[in-house]
């Protein structure tokens, strides 16, 4: 009985020595799982190799290979990607922040040659230099300032600036976005697709817009449009406000315009397409011509007085500058007059 007693006993401690083995294996196992870099601090890899800052990574990679986050970072000066060559940075869900200025944030991840795909996580501040080829396919940005070749897909962005500076050679390109504020400067915008809730400004430059859906559009004088596509919809039209102002070079072949069409003067506006429901054109337009598209006023109550298209008397006149000869007309108002 005495053996058999032991003999027990020692099975007991077997067990409890192998469930402790187990227990201290799996929980080794699952924290291996989240510090798999954390020993080496380890911040981007590429393939096998780890490096413990994005700028060693960056002066590492070569061409067809991807940069991959491990961690989020809190950049500390800003970084110069200055590699010349084509790769991409794989934000893998993570983040790169801004180094705090003056108890602010400075533009921090600076893109200045080579070609790189970014994607897949948050950047508080993308500047794109002229000299860099960048396609950003996704993720989320604070800031995002072009100078350089841009084009944006299926990303969301806070502010959208193009070049400030006097250059004409950047071109940014934005496709399936979700977009806040956009101000271009100069070069080229193409506008596919997307949304954008509140006003645009383009300031200079060229811009093209194919598709999308608007809040309002601002064409400053030194700028040229052109519409092809989209919808703007200004809901403050009692207001003042318009959803679409042209102080500049305008061209229209489609799209829908909701509420107000403005031109304002030494403005050329052509359209040859498209939705209208309002249409203001202001004193002493160089040329305004609408010779087709759709035209159909809003009825609403306290409207019914004015007509579709106002046209300012001062230095216009109907027939001369001003044309008016939309493919289509629907409504009961009066399609235009002088006030």
């Amino acid at each position: 009985m005495q053996r058999d007693k032991g003999v027990l006993f020692m099975r007991g401690k077997v067990k409890q020595l192998i469930t402790c083995m187990v227990i201290v294996i799996s929980c080794l196992l699952i924290c291996s799982v989240n510090t798999t870099y954390a020993a080496s601090k380890t911040v981007a890899v590429i393939g096998k190799k780890q490096y413990t800052s994005l700028d060693k990574a960056v002066k590492a990679v070569k061409n067809g290979q991807t940069i991959k986050l491990v961690s989020s970072i809190r950049l500390k000066k800003w970084i110069p990607v200055n590699k010349n060559a084509k790769y991409t940075i794989d934000l893998n869900n993570h983040s790169i922040l801004s180094p705090q200025i003056g108890g602010g944030q400075g533009w921090s991840f600076w893109i200045s040659k080579g070609t790189v795909k970014v994607k897949g996580g948050y950047v508080e501040s993308l500047v794109v230099e002229n000299g860099a080829n960048v396609t950003v396919e996704s993720g989320t940005y604070d800031e995002i300032l072009n100078r350089g070749i841009c084009e944006l897909s299926k990303c969301k962005v806070n502010e959208i600036l193009t070049n400030y500076q006097d250059d004409e050679k950047n071109k940014l390109t934005v496709t399936k976005c979700t977009v806040k504020k956009l101000d271009g400067w100069n070069g080229t915008l193409t506008i596919n697709s997307g949304k954008f809730s509140e006003p645009i400004r383009i300031r200079q430059g060229k811009c093209y817009i194919k598709g999308g859906s608007f809040f309002s559009l601002t064409i400053e004088p030194l700028a040229q449009c052109v519409i092809s596509g989209g919808t703007f919809n200004n809901t403050n039209r009692f207001a003042g406000n318009c959803s679409i102002w042209s102080q500049g070079n305008l061209k229209i072949t489609g799209g829908t315009v909701r509420n107000v069409l403005s031109c304002t003067i030494h403005t050329t506006t052509i359209i040859t397409g498209g939705y209208f429901e309002e249409i203001g054109v202001g004193t002493g337009v160089k040329k305004f011509s609408m010779t087709g598209g759709t035209l159909a006023p809003r009825s609403d109550e306290d409207l019914k007085l004015y007509p579709a298209i106002s046209v300012e008397r001062t230095n216009n006149q109907i027939g001369g500058n001003v044309i008016i000869r939309p493919s289509k007309y629907i409504g009961t108002r009066k399609m235009y007059d002088y006030f």
